[in-house]
């Protein structure tokens, strides 16, 4: 049985942690699912201004439970490829690349990343 592999954005991390994802699709992904972040998202999220102790600690607990996945040489081709194709941000390109390397979907609020069309990368709202 083939396990299904999400990766979620920064913005869905920083979201959960705020309690403003509401019972969107993010609550309704499959049990047998494998949740990843980049380890980009690791950084985005900690360096999130204004992150109250609180928060500080469930982002820790967050990414306890979550695959933080490093930038391998595949991440890393992939990166380039999306970078240069998309012309996005190299923070978003790494996070859509990381999704590419393990044939993972993407969850993302962020428009840019909702839209952004490219082979073997689907993507999801988590709003």
């Amino acid at each position: 049985m083939n396990e299904s592999k999400f990766v979620l954005d920064s913005n869905v991390v920083i979201d959960f942690v705020k309690g403003a994802l509401g019972d969107g699709p993010l609550m309704r992904l499959p049990v047998n699912g494998k949740l990843y972040v980049s380890v980009i998202t690791r950084i985005e999220s900690f360096a999130f201004q204004n992150l109250s102790p609180d928060e500080d600690r469930q982002i820790r607990l967050l990414l306890k439970i979550l695959k933080v996945v490093p930038l391998t040489k595949k991440v890393e081709k992939n990166t380039i490829l999306i970078r240069a194709s998309t012309k996005r941000k190299l923070p978003d390109s790494i996070i859509a690349a990381t999704a590419v390397s393990l044939g993972a979907t993407l969850i993302s609020r962020d428009p840019h990343m909702l839209k952004l069309d490219w082979p073997g990368l689907p993507v999801i709202s988590s709003i």
